[in-house]
């Protein structure tokens, strides 16, 4: 007797699923005596940080990539520019997002973000943490200690 491996219904429709494994606290951020746990999300398909969330609930919320021969569902959210052929994040687009978006003011910022997020993620793959992390489901992983501490100047008042 054959067994049937079970098929996803989304595949049965065309769609592809990846998984999106999150980095809680790997990367802290100190601003003058504070600092930020912060949150990125990594695509299953590329392999590389798509999301920046602004809370736990983010990790919650964005499980999945879903991908057709359309195009992907976060194509318009995703900070894989120019990495991945699905990509049309536009600053327009991740500021209408719900997904950090609104935090920036000026296209500048969305560059500066982006810029940061590349660099995070090539430190990320020369120390070896992208390399160890199973892709297989969706997970949540919260580093005990960080990899990286970001030192920025705080921003002193005009008056």
């Amino acid at each position: 007797m054959k067994i049937k491996k079970f098929l996803d219904p989304l595949e049965a429709i065309g769609i592809k699923r990846y998984p999106v494994v999150w980095l809680v606290n790997a990367v802290k951020i100190r601003t003058g005596r504070k600092s930020y746990m912060t949150y990125f999300g990594l695509c299953g398909k590329t392999k590389k940080i798509a999301f920046v969330g602004n809370s736990p609930l983010d990790t919650i919320i964005i499980r999945y990539v879903l991908t057709d021969e359309k195009g992907c569902d976060d194509e318009k959210v995703c900070l894989c520019i120019g990495l991945c052929p699905y990509n049309r994040t536009t600053f327009t687009s991740y500021r209408k997002s719900g997904i950090g978006g609104r935090l920036l003011r000026n296209k500048r910022q969305f560059e500066n973000l982006v810029e940061t997020v590349r660099e995070i993620e090539k430190y990320l793959e020369e120390s070896g943490v992208i390399d160890d992390i199973d892709f297989t489901k969706p997970r949540i992983l919260h580093f005990k200690k960080p990899v990286l501490i970001i030192k920025r100047e705080k921003k002193r008042r005009r008056v």
